[in-house]
């Protein structure tokens, strides 16, 4: 039972960097088509009611996006002691815990620059 865990765990886990992936190849590469896709996908409907698909890779980018910014962070902290922290419920969280925490937690900020950015390129891309 075991096994099959890690191997769900592995799936996910790689679906996620395929999403990333793709999205961000998308992002450098095209970024006009992303931009009708999830942005503005048609001209009657509103972005918020993509399709489940569309918002399940949206989601898995974010996911992916949140734990590179996580496992990021906590590798950046190097030089900070395992010892630094605090007791909470009975369990103790490093100082490293709760700054990779708090940076995952605001990197789903990017998704608002990505926007923005994308909205950017459509409108110049309108303009000429």
């Amino acid at each position: 039972m075991n096994i099959i865990l890690i191997i769900t765990f592995g799936l996910i886990s790689f679906s996620c960097l395929c999403c990333l992936c793709h999205f961000l190849y998308q992002l450098f590469k095209t970024p006009q088509k992303l931009y009708d896709r999830f942005i503005f996908p048609n001209k009657g409907i509103s972005p918020d009611k993509l399709p489940i698909t569309k918002k399940l890779y949206l989601s898995l980018a974010l996911i992916a996006v949140c734990v590179m910014a996580f496992t990021g962070t906590k590798s950046l902290l190097f030089f900070v002691p395992d010892s630094w922290g605090r007791i909470s419920d009975g369990e103790f969280i490093t100082i490293k815990d709760t700054i990779a925490s708090v940076v995952a937690f605001c990197s789903i900020a990017t998704i608002d620059f990505v926007r923005k950015h994308l909205i950017m390129v459509n409108e110049l891309n309108n303009r000429g």
